[in-house]
């Protein structure tokens, strides 16, 4: 809400004057388990150099569902309750530079295989 005061109406400055909590209005149209939790967030593929690279940003499968029904107390509570069990490594199977937060997010980079996207003669 803070940002709203800076923001112009086309750069979206509604969206920041409404109470809303991190992952909670963001897309989740990806998941990903990173050792026994399940992670629930949205990724991005893009290319540096020709190298095409997902990005998944997402928070665990209950803190997100406790986002969604605006019960941030009780996030908070799970958040610190499930800081022990969450990964706590800097990479994981199949992906490379992986960030896991203390309040149940995460953050995960990984190289994907190169496509063949040249047309057939």
């Amino acid at each position: 809400m803070e940002i709203a005061q800076y923001l112009t109406s086309d750069q979206g400055r509604k969206h920041y004057e409404q109470r809303t909590f991190a992952g909670s209005s963001s897309v989740r149209d990806a998941e990903h388990c990173f050792g026994a939790t399940r992670f629930f967030g949205t990724d991005q593929v893009f290319r540096l150099n020709r190298t095409r690279v997902e990005a998944f940003s997402g928070v665990a499968e209950d803190l997100y569902q406790l986002l969604v029904e605006g019960k941030v107390e009780a996030y908070r509570r799970r958040a610190y309750e499930l800081r022990p069990t969450l990964p706590n490594g800097a990479t994981a199977p199949k992906w490379g530079a992986v960030s896991f937060g203390e309040d149940g997010t995460v953050m995960a980079l990984r190289i994907l295989p190169e496509r063949d996207n040249r047309c057939a003669p």
